[in-house]
């Protein structure tokens, strides 16, 4: 089996040490499996990137996309003597897929738990998708690999805001957060002023006081510092930005799923 092509079929249900994504949705019996697979480099990298220690892919029911039409009045007659009306049409738009984070409990501190990522897919709305993209002439295999495609990057584009940005609303935040303003501030002055020595000096100082202070309070609350589950980023802290902008510059640009070799070319 290919690292970096794997055929959705194939992938394991669980997590695990050899694979950090799972994969539980059911296709319809009419799609071949083999023909879809998902790019195991790259999401563990989008993973990597976004803070997470894995992702489960799944599914859910749920509701599709509606349209509905009201008449707001009568603008005319036609020459039966009918009456002409003006109406509206409302579009009711379902989501693709939906997405949660498992608690990781084996630090206190934010910046260095890596929680699984559930990412659900709306069987109803998707399978919606695809049947109007099959009705058009688009072969089955192609219309889930696009869609199960742009769920995914979606999906995680979610988590990872979830985890990098999302954090800010935890106490440790809420008080590492305008000591840290002042320290960039700090360092921003020194850059102006071309202090570089002690711009370099600052973030030594900065990062390996961040560290050391993460590291102690792992080791008095588990026994161990666990730095080597740090999650590094420009900031310090669990709140990290760049991360975020690096995930959903990722989740933007990057395919996912992609047709194995003998699978109907992809058209978006």
């Amino acid at each position: 089996m290919s690292r970096n092509l794997v055929p959705v079929g194939e992938l394991p249900a669980a997590v695990s040490e050899e694979y950090n994504i799972a994969w539980q949705l059911n296709l319809p019996p009419n799609v071949e499996q083999g023909q879809i697979g998902l790019d195991l480099s790259r999401t563990q990298l989008l993973a990597r990137i976004a803070g997470l220690g894995g992702v489960i892919v799944g599914e859910y029911w749920g509701e599709k996309s509606e349209i509905s039409f009201s008449v707001s009045g009568v603008d005319g007659l036609n020459q039966d003597g009918s009456a002409t009306g003006v109406g509206r049409a409302h579009v009711t738009a379902a989501k693709t897929e939906r997405s949660s984070l498992q608690d990781d409990r084996t630090s206190h501190l934010k910046e260095y738990q890596w929680p699984i990522a559930r990412l659900a897919i709306n069987r109803n709305e998707l399978g919606s998708r695809i049947s109007d993209r099959v009705q058009a002439g688009m072969p089955a295999e192609t219309a889930w690999t696009n869609e199960l495609d742009r769920s995914l990057r979606r999906g995680l584009h979610s988590a990872a805001k979830d985890k990098l940005i999302g954090d800010i609303r935890y106490r440790q935040n809420c008080i590492s957060l305008p000591t840290y303003g002042l320290m960039w501030y700090h360092l921003i002055n020194n850059l102006v002023q071309n202090n570089i020595l002690w711009t370099g000096v600052d973030i030594a100082a900065w990062y390996g006081g961040a560290a050391a202070i993460g590291g102690l309070w792992n080791k008095l609350r588990t026994g161990d510092t666990q730095l080597d589950r740090r999650r590094w980023s420009i900031f310090p802290f669990s709140v990290q930005p760049d991360r975020f902008a690096l995930a959903a510059a990722m989740s933007a640009t990057t395919r996912l799923v992609r047709p194995i070799k003998g699978a109907s070319e992809i058209q978006d």
